[in-house]
């Protein structure tokens, strides 16, 4: 008595027999896992866009730091120009 669809589990009314009970349990326990799964594989991308994101920052702030002091160092400037 359960359909499945788009990964989606659709519980007609009615009575269930023991083994379409558990059925029933076993296909919620994998959509459980599933869900689990992905919510980890979630966390696992936003941790490393975090990781992505402060690494840049960090870049810029290392080349915002060389071209001041770069501009401050009188050689620097001479060759510049």
């Amino acid at each position: 008595m359960t359909r499945h669809h788009s990964g989606l589990i659709t519980i007609t009314s009615g009575s269930y027999s023991r083994k379409q009970r558990l059925t029933l349990v076993t296909d919620l326990q994998n959509h459980q896992r599933q869900l689990n799964q992905a919510v980890s594989r979630i966390g696992q991308y936003h941790a490393s866009i975090v990781d992505d994101i402060q690494m840049d920052k960090s870049s810029i702030l290392m080349i915002e730091d060389f071209f001041k002091s770069s501009f401050l160092d009188e050689n620097f400037t001479s060759i510049m120009l």
